[in-house]
């Protein structure tokens, strides 16, 4: 079985047949674990999309995510969930990403997963993901640009009068 689908990838590729061989790698991915697995299920997946199959190229994307999960894997789930106009899930993706990186490339990606969930109309969810990126990288997000995405979403924010007081004290003028 896994001979016959090797010599299938093999005519496929040079026959430039996209969608056959996205199929083919998919199959084969079936009877693989691990790394090996999830490299030939990303790209079925992008195969998958060259052949305008958008709802395969998803799922053989998140299956390789869900077997080895990587930022740059993530990062194409969101891509195909966006392009789908699943902002939600491309947020969602966004932010497990977001968890395998580190410092500002984190702070970027939560930043983005945020007015993603925004824009999908989880104004809480997205006031979270902003004030944690605002605490944890106040360079990325400062208080003027957390404070306008609050206000451009008719979101508020209700600060203690201690919480105001650490506000000014650590420099960020609420």
């Amino acid at each position: 079985y896994v001979e016959a689908l090797e010599q299938l990838e093999s005519l496929y590729r040079e026959a430039e047949a996209p969608l056959d061989l996205a199929r083919t790698l998919e199959l084969r991915a079936g009877v693989l674990h691990g790394p090996a697995r999830a490299a030939l299920l990303d790209e079925s997946s992008v195969h998958y999309a060259r052949s305008d199959e958008s709802a395969h190229a998803l799922e053989t994307a998140v299956a390789a995510a869900e077997v080895l999960p990587t930022a740059e894997r993530l990062l194409v789930v969101a891509k195909l969930h966006a392009d789908a106009g699943q902002l939600e899930d491309a947020a969602h993706a966004r932010l497990r990403a977001s968890a395998l990186v580190e410092g500002q490339d984190r702070a970027a990606m939560m930043l983005e997963a945020a007015d993603g969930l925004a824009a999908a109309g989880r104004h809480d969810e997205a006031m979270e993901t902003w004030a944690s990126v605002h605490a944890g990288a106040p360079d990325v997000l400062p208080a003027l640009d957390f404070a306008k995405r609050l206000a451009d979403r008719r979101l508020t924010l209700d600060v203690t009068p201690e919480a105001l007081a650490w506000l000014a004290s650590e420099g960020n003028d609420p």
